[in-house]
C-alpha cells in the first residue's frame, strides 16, 4: 500500500473512532469519561485482532509515515519534525479555542452544558464536534509516535493515556470542564516528560515511575477540586459552594412593593391604596373572603425549590444564574450563541470573532 494513502487511511480511521465516541456521548447520552473508556478496549482489541499482535519495522515502512522521526540540526541541538508538529497543533488549537465562536462553546458547554443550551448553543453539536477533533489528534499522535520509535507496534502508547490526563491536569485544565488553556497543557507535557526521562535516568524502576506518575495524577486532582471549590463558594456564599439561584417572584408581588412604598412616601393615599387593592398573595374567593395564595415554589404541600422535584412533577424551574457561565467574561455571555465575526478575510475563512465589537456593544448597553 503506498505510503499517503496508509497515512490518510489512518487519519480517517482516528476520525472515525471520534465519531463513535461522539455519539455515544451525544446519542446515548454516556458519560463522556466512561464512554471513551469502554472504547479504548474495544478498539485496543481490535487493533490485536487485525495486526495479529504483529510488529512492522521502520525498513518496511513507507518514508512518510517515518518523516515525524526525521530530524535537522539546530545549532548543536536536534529537532525533529513530529515536535513541530506538535507545535503546531497546538498553535492552531489554541487559536480555535480563543479566537472562534466554536471555542468559546467548547468552554460554555464543558463548564454548565444546560446553561449552554438555554444560551443558544447546539451542545450536542459542540461535543460530537470536540470528539471527532480528539480522534483525529489521536491519530496525529499514532503517526508521531510511529517517527519516533521507528516502528508501528499495537502495544506501543498503550499507557499514553495516564500521562496525557496527568500533563492536561497539570496544566491547568478542569477534569469538570469549563477551565483550561493549551499553552498550560504544553507545559504540563513538559513537566511529565521531564520528570519520566529524569527517573529513568536515575536508574528508577519503570514499576516506580508509573508510581510517582500515578500519585501526581491524584494530587493534581485534589488540588484541582479545592480550586473548583473555593471558586463556587466566592460566586455563592450562602450556598455552600453550590450554583444555586433564587426563584424570581411574581410581577404582582414586585407591583404591590411598589404600591407600598409609594404609600409609604404619602401616608394619606394608604387608606384608599387598601381598599382599591388586593394583596397579590391572597386570591378572592367568594364575597369578602380571601384565601392565602400558596408560595409559586409549592404544590400540593411539595416543596419546589430543587429542580428535581419540580421536574419529577412535569414543573421546569429556571435559576438565574443559569444564563451565565462563569468560565466566560462578560461580553462572551452577552454574545453567547450568536457571535459576530470579523468583517473580510479573518471572519470568512479563519472563522475569527470580533471581540472588539463585542466590547463595544457591551458599553453601548
Amino acid at each position: 500500500m503506498p505510503g499517503a494513502l496508509a497515512l490518510t487511511l489512518g487519519l480517517l480511521v482516528g476520525t472515525a473512532c471520534g465519531l463513535v465516541n461522539g455519539l455515544l456521548v451525544t446519542r446515548l447520552k454516556l458519560p463522556p469519561f466512561i464512554a471513551t473508556l469502554g472504547t479504548l478496549n474495544v478498539f485496543f482489541a481490535l487493533h490485536l485482532w487485525y495486526s495479529e499482535s504483529a510488529t512492522v519495522r521502520g525498513a518496511d515502512m513507507a518514508d512518510i509515515l517515518l518523516w515525524t522521526g526525521n530530524t535537522f540540526n539546530v545549532g548543536d541541538a536536534k529537532i525533529t519534525y513530529g515536535s513541530l508538529l506538535m507545535l503546531a497543533l497546538f498553535a492552531v488549537m489554541g487559536y480555535a479555542l480563543r479566537s472562534t465562536a466554536w471555542g468559546r462553546h467548547v468552554y460554555a458547554t464543558g463548564d454548565d452544558a444546560e446553561a449552554a443550551r438555554l444560551a443558544g448553543v447546539r451542545t450536542n453539536r459542540v461535543l460530537l464536534s470536540v470528539c471527532i477533533v480528539a480522534g483525529l489528534i489521536c491519530a496525529i499522535a499514532a503517526w508521531v509516535l510511529i517517527g519516533r520509535i521507528a516502528s508501528a507496534s499495537p502495544q506501543a502508547g498503550s499507557l499514553a493515556n495516564l500521562d496525557s490526563i496527568t500533563a492536561v491536569v497539570i496544566g491547568g485544565t478542569s477534569l469538570f470542564g469549563g477551565r483550561g488553556m493549551v499553552l498550560g497543557t504544553l507545559f504540563g507535557a513538559l513537566i511529565v516528560g521531564v520528570l519520566r526521562n529524569g527517573l529513568a535516568l536515575s536508574g528508577v524502576d519503570v514499576l516506580w515511575q508509573d508510581l510517582a506518575v500515578g500519585i501526581l495524577v491524584l494530587a493534581t486532582v485534589a488540588i484541582d477540586q479545592w480550586i473548583r471549590r473555593c471558586g463556587h463558594e466566592r460566586r455563592d456564599p450562602g450556598s455552600g459552594g453550590t450554583r444555586t439561584g433564587q426563584a424570581l417572584r411574581p410581577r404582582r408581588r414586585a407591583g404591590r412593593l411598589g404600591l407600598r412604598a409609594a404609600a409609604r412616601r404619602d401616608p394619606g393615599r394608604r387608606r384608599r391604596q387598601r381598599r382599591r387593592q388586593i394583596d397579590a398573595d391572597q386570591v378572592p374567593v367568594g364575597r369578602g373572603r380571601a384565601r392565602r395564595r400558596r408560595d409559586p415554589r409549592q404544590r400540593r404541600g411539595r416543596d419546589l425549590a430543587q429542580p428535581a422535584r419540580g421536574r419529577a412533577m412535569g414543573i421546569e424551574t429556571v435559576y438565574q444564574t443559569l444564563a451565565m457561565s462563569p468560565a466566560l467574561d462578560i461580553s462572551s455571555n452577552l454574545f453567547l450563541g450568536r457571535e459576530p465575526r470579523r468583517p473580510g478575510l479573518q471572519g470568512k475563512l479563519f472563522r475569527r470573532l470580533d471581540k472588539a465589537g463585542c466590547a463595544r456593544s457591551r458599553a453601548g448597553t
